[in-house]
Formats: C-alpha cells, structure tokens, sequence
C-alpha cells in the first residue's frame, strides 16, 4: 500500500466490507490500464466509498448508481465532445479513447479530474499526470503526481491550485 493510501486510510477508515475490482476485466472493457494506486484505492476503500472533502467523488468501475465509471466517462466526454465540435481551439488534448486522451477519474461540484492517458515514451499508467478542469471554464492545471497523492492533498487542503477555489 503507497504512503498516500496509509495517509487517506488514517483520515477516513475504510469500510469494514470492501469489494475487490474485477481489473483484468475493468482493463478490457475500457481498453486501458488503470494506475496501479488508483487499482489499490479503490481496493482498499471499496466501491462504494467515493465521498472526500465533502465534495469529491472518486469514480469506480465496482460501484454503479450516481458514481459509477462507466456512465460517468460516457457523459462527461460526450459533454466535452459537443463542446469541441464548437469550440475546438479550447481542446489542446484528446479525448478517450482517441490516443493520449483525457479519462475522468474523479469529479466535484468545482471541477473534472482527468488522467492524461499518455504522454510520450516510457510513460505507464503509473505515471499519467492529472489534468484538473474547473466547471464552466476551459482553464486547467496539471499535476504530474499520482492520482491518490492529489486526491490526498485535496483532502487535507494542501493542493495548490490555481484553477480549484480555496477553501
């Protein structure tokens, strides 16, 4: 477990009842490998735990309902997609699943967190950056750390950002 889950797991407990992700087939249905602590995130806090810093929901391929992966990748890109279509100079990256393009992993009532799903040679999943994108703006920010250790920083308020409000 990376420190980042240690520190989370000592601010909230986890659940006492955790499902396990199914990942070589969550990884075949979306065509993509997910981070490795994004896989032990959702491990150890289960897919029903989705809920941090009263506001941010990290999306998970076990749950369904409000949070679920699958429905949320759907909408969210298809929104970004019509967006495009009118507004391409807004768009310097791809969109999933086009090559290298933006998959979102978390969201809030303030902003999208995507992972960049490609960024040259010799760059895994595990070292995808975050790009972060406030609501009804095309302004962003990227953060080349893991996507539990942002999601530890917005949870403890020390993310610097310049895109997020502050608290």
């Amino acid at each position: 477990m990376s420190n980042s889950i240690e520190r989370l797991a000592r601010l909230l407990a986890p659940p006492a009842r955790i499902e396990q992700g199914q990942w070589p087939a969550f990884e075949q249905d979306f065509g993509i490998m997910f981070p490795t602590q994004y896989k032990n995130l959702i491990d150890e806090f289960g897919g029903t735990s989705s809920w941090w810093n009263n506001s941010l929901h990290v999306l998970s391929p076990i749950r369904g309902g409000q949070f679920a992966l699958r429905k949320n990748v759907e909408q969210i890109l298809r929104a970004e997609r019509e967006s495009r279509e009118s507004s391409p100079e807004n768009y310097p990256l791809p969109l999933y699943p086009e090559d290298g393009g933006l998959f979102p992993w978390a969201v809030s009532d303030y902003a999208t967190f995507y992972w960049i799903t490609r960024c040259g040679p010799g760059f895994g999943a595990d070292q995808w950056p975050t790009l972060i994108r406030p609501s009804r703006s095309f302004d962003f920010e990227v953060h080349f750390e893991s996507s539990v250790r942002i999601l530890y920083l917005v949870v403890t308020g020390k993310l610097r950002s310049m895109v997020l409000p502050s608290e």
